[in-house]
């Protein structure tokens, strides 16, 4: 029975961790999501920490005899705490972007994240129990461990279209609850001399009822109506709904996001619009993906309801090729690009959206559109068809340093390159963004669009560039010729009021004369910067910069991302010192939230460890350090697939989904294979682990851009097998090393918190490394710790497991 509860709440807890990054993304950020990973291995290491800190025995057995019941009772509180963490989650009024100004937030989050916990501590509970209890066969609780989180992964994927977020945790914390009725037998059969068992099977019968009544009613339409998920009122959609006549007339939800559609007679959307545009503009429908990031579908039906784009600063790219015949549109959130594309009287207008769902509610608004659900990357690498106009519109998220943690392959090098390269000789490359002070982005994106020009042969490639803007957003446009003749651009800046960023030409009174600032920032930074470049000082600059302006590579995809962390003082100063400007950085969450794991991680050690060695000797140093070590090295390999996902699918979350199920799979069929191994093979599994690794890692890099041309079908399969090859190397040295390298119950159960905290680590500062210095550094950090993990595993040679004193269940 104990191999079905584990593969049950297995399945249970995946599932529900899937369910939880959506559920983030819908009521807080994205960037917020990352969190999910950490919270349920900070719950798996507690369950180790918990039982190391008592007789293990107690809960395994009873007089001698197998004892179904004691494994039952996590079993059936990993279900009741599921729905209890999903009701709290709904019900407390935590809003992450005002908790710099209401402390009160402080309270909310940390009773939402020990809610939250709660299942994953009651899953590792049972887990753990079962890794005691088979000191002999751990490879078959690896097994059924993996193999039930990776079919938990794939349920999460499939089924949440179908049923909805609400209908899915309920299945998630029914699945544990179900199990129980094949122990009922066991229960039943089971002759006892403890007074007290018949007591004890009541209460799980009682809460067994319980549990069940629960999850069932959240499958009700009753349910469904009352728990509506609670999302930040500084949300877009939470804000577009305070207008009145202003309704939700359609949802949808997908692993990508949540899709609302949104009518309102008030709505409208034109940013970088003109001052002397003066007509009403046209009616749009909104979709909503996750509460924010609005996309606008214009009302096609209004003739020449598309004039106002004109008026535009997006525009200045269309009018630069004249008349544009075949357009791309690459849009992240808005529809402005639509609106442009519909103004110039292209004949051929393609849009490339990757949600399947989004791009069939954008092709049924008008299906004179031709959109393709795919990510823009693919389909770059794929198409052998040139544009006249290619036009990326991402305005980033509403709330300011969300895009931090975001992983963006189409604004670095490579990205902008394959741009260029699908231009033909006359066309135009426009990038539409939000304006962001101090200046970040214009400074970021120039730098990576020379180097772009400098690599597609461009040899002056400052003429090839012009940037323009309002007071609160830019355009910038590239080309893959030098502009001949700057007069034009700067006669529509003039006539439109809009202000020169960058042009090869301007000079500073065309800067700064009609949204006014203090002083012209953009157009002298990006100025310094250009002098630099052409005295080949650039590398200097950039250095000395305020912020992290380096041009992004497909190596470290983060746009986003601008912290330096050795002048956040100066930063601090910059923004007039105000806290909640760096707080609500992504990174900065990243570095706080690390520094709370590690005390918490070094509560669930110390404490444990102290108590252990009241008791008798802890297992040795070594051992320790191997667990360590083999944690957080598979969670560095994960997180480093789940990143190499995200470049091939488009959305981190549809990564996590094939990434998990890929690993699990493969590193549970790796323990099942070691169930039948000696201790001589640990140290061969990690070599081969980590040579998987590396190998995996350069073919992957390698062949990257072929890779991307593949259809979707075979990149799917291209990753999971790339997954796969390490993958099963990966799970073989755990279950050898419980069986092995330790002898005693406590022992083990400490060794299940070692590999959970190490984890807890691994996975937080795996998105440090990302964002600081790229992708390949975490291959780095998962080889060293691979490399502690063989060193810990010296002198094991003459080792054998001890046979167990308990009787399995």
């Amino acid at each position: 029975m104990v191999h079905l509860m584990v593969f049950a709440v297995s399945f249970s807890t995946l599932a529900f961790e899937v369910i939880l990054a959506r559920l983030f993304a819908i009521s807080q950020w994205h960037h917020l999501s990352f969190m999910v990973i950490s919270i349920a291995l900070f719950g798996f290491a507690a369950s180790g920490s918990f039982l190391s800190l008592q007789n293990p025995s107690r809960w395994i057995c009873s007089s001698g005899r197998s004892d179904p019941a004691r494994v039952a009772l996590p079993s059936l509180l990993c279900s009741a705490s599921i729905i209890i963490a999903f009701l709290g989650m709904v019900r407390l009024p935590l809003d992450y972007f005002r908790m710099v100004l209401e402390p009160i937030q402080l309270v909310y989050l940390l009773g939402l994240y020990l809610l939250l916990v709660l299942p994953f501590l009651f899953a590792g509970w049972v887990i753990a129990l079962a890794y005691v209890a088979y000191p002999q066969h751990p490879g078959l609780v690896y097994f059924g461990s993996m193999t039930g989180s990776a079919l938990g992964a794939i349920a999460a994927v499939s089924l949440l279209a179908i049923i909805g977020e609400v209908a899915m945790v309920a299945l998630t914390a029914l699945a544990p609850a179900m199990v129980l009725i094949f122990g009922a037998a066991g229960l039943k059969k089971q002759k006892t001399t403890e007074k007290s068992h018949g007591s004890f099977a009541l209460a799980i019968a009682l809460g067994w009822v319980l549990v069940c009544s629960a999850g069932l009613w959240l499958l009700t339409p009753a349910a469904h109506n009352r728990l509506k998920i609670r999302s930040s009122e500084f949300k877009m959609l939470s804000q577009a709904l305070q207008f009145p006549d202003t309704e939700v007339v359609e949802s949808i939800s997908g692993i990508r996001g949540r899709i609302e559609r949104v009518r309102s007679p008030h709505l409208r959307f034109a940013p970088g619009l003109s001052l002397k545009y003066t007509d009403p503009l046209p009616v749009a429908e909104v979709l909503f993906v996750d509460r924010d990031q609005p996309l606008f579908l214009y009302e096609s039906s209004l003739g020449e309801g598309f004039d106002f784009a004109r008026f535009t600063h997006s525009f200045v790219g269309y009018q630069i090729v004249g008349n544009p015949d075949r357009i791309l549109l690459i849009m992240g959130a808005g529809g402005l690009a639509v609106a442009c594309a519909r103004a110039s009287g292209a004949q051929q207008v393609r849009i490339v959206q990757p949600d399947p769902n989004l791009a069939g509610m954008i092709r049924r608004h008008d299906d004179r559109l031709e959109v393709v659900s795919e990510t823009p990357r693919a389909l770059l690498a794929r198409t052998g068809e040139t544009f006249d106009l290619i036009h990326i519109e991402n305005w980033g998220s509403s709330l300011p340093g969300a895009d931090a943690l975001s992983q963006d392959h189409l604004l670095t090098v490579e990205g902008l390159e394959e741009c260029l390269r699908r231009l033909t000789p006359q066309g135009a490359l426009v990038v539409s963004r939000r304006l962001l002070l101090p200046p970040s982005i214009t400074l970021r994106l120039w730098a990576t669009m020379r180097e772009a020009l400098a690599r597609v042969g461009q040899a002056e490639p400052e003429r090839c560039m012009l940037m323009l803007r309002n007071w609160d957003t830019f355009t910038f446009v590239a080309m893959p010729r030098p502009l001949g003749n700057p007069q034009p651009v700067l006669e529509f800046a003039r006539r439109l009021n809009f202000d020169v960023v960058y042009l090869s030409g301007a000079a500073e009174s065309d800067a700064n004369r009609f949204n006014v600032f203090d002083e012209p920032y953009h157009f002298r930074e990006i100025r310094g910067l250009e002098k630099a470049a052409r005295d080949g000082m650039m590398k200097d600059f950039l250095s000395e910069y305020l912020l992290d302006v380096q041009p992004r590579t497909d190596l470290q995809p983060f746009p986003g991302r601008f912290l330096k962390w050795d002048r956040i003082g100066d930063l601090y100063r910059s923004l007039g010192r105000r806290l909640q400007a760096i707080f609500l950085a992504g990174e900065v969450i990243v570095g706080v939230v690390f520094v709370q794991a590690i005390v918490v991680a070094g509560v669930l050690l110390l404490v444990p460890a102290a108590a252990i060695s009241k008791k008798s000797r802890m297992a040795p140093l070594p051992s320790i350090v191997f667990f360590l070590g083999i944690g957080a090295g598979f969670l560095f390999a994960e997180m480093l697939f789940i990143y190499a996902g995200t470049f091939f699918f488009g959305d981190p979350v549809v990564s996590l989904a094939v990434a998990l199920t890929a690993l699990l799979v493969s590193s549970g069929a790796g323990g099942l294979w070691a169930e039948r191994r000696g201790i001589r093979w640990i140290r061969p599994a990690l070599l081969a682990a980590a040579a998987a690794l590396v190998l995996v890692g350069i073919l992957l890099w390698t062949f990257a851009s072929r890779l991307l041309a593949l259809p979707e079908f075979w990149r799917y399969a291209v990753l999971s097998t790339s997954v796969m090859i390490p993958g099963f190397a990966m799970g073989v040295p755990f279950p050898l090393g419980m069986r092995f390298l330790l002898h005693r119950p406590e022992d083990r159960a400490f060794a299940w918190a070692a590999n959970g905290c190490a984890s807890i680590l691994a996975s937080i500062a795996a998105a440090q490394i990302a964002v600081s210095a790229g992708l390949h550094w975490i291959l780095g950090a998962a080889l060293i710790c691979y490399a502690l993990a063989f060193w810990g595993s010296r002198g094991q040679k003459g080792m054998s497991a001890e046979p167990s004193r308990f009787v399995a269940f």
